[in-house]
């Protein structure tokens, strides 16, 4: 207990110095990263999936209007068995539309994560050599909503540092 007790006071003791010495950096992540050409890359791929996509489900809405409109204009003439048939049909054909929407919004995100994992990989890698090669205690993410307060003679943003590491 009294081992302790004298650590922690020694820790206490330590912190100025500690604060003294520490060497903070900060970046903003999000901010850079959309500024890589890899992620224009990505964005342009991910619009043209996107457009493919859309072009698809308006097939199918084209597709579920002509039968509704096919539907309604013959009604009253089909038999109770036939009226539902064609709403079971149109019931299917809903249930595909909402299907494909969701499957398709699961598909350009898993997509989408798949094309920026490298490039966010990439970067952190690149801000850890920083770190390393600058001898920086701490490197603060400023979007993180951690850090509330950047000194600007005490923080050093280190975007162009990083900038230059992937310039490499």
């Amino acid at each position: 207990m009294k081992t302790t007790l004298i650590a922690a006071l020694l820790m206490l003791a330590a912190l100025p110095a500690l604060a003294q010495s520490a060497k903070f950096g900060h970046f903003d992540s999000q901010a850079f990263i959309e500024q890589l050409p890899e992620t224009k890359e990505a964005r342009t791929t991910i619009e043209a999936e996107t457009s493919k996509i859309e072009t698809q489900l308006t097939t199918l809405q084209e597709e579920f209007n002509r039968m509704m409109t096919d539907y309604q204009q013959k009604a009253e003439q089909l038999t109770d068995t036939d009226r539902a048939a064609r709403e079971q049909e149109l019931q299917e054909m809903n249930q595909r539309i909402q299907s494909f929407v969701g499957q398709s919004r699961q598909q350009l995100e898993a997509r989408h994560a798949e094309l920026m994992q490298p490039v966010m990989q990439r970067v952190m890698r690149a801000v850890q050599e920083v770190g390393t090669e600058n001898g920086f205690t701490f490197i603060f993410e400023q979007r993180a909503g951690l850090t509330l307060f950047t000194s600007p003679t005490k923080s050093t943003d280190i975007a162009p540092l990083v900038k230059a590491k992937l310039a490499r």
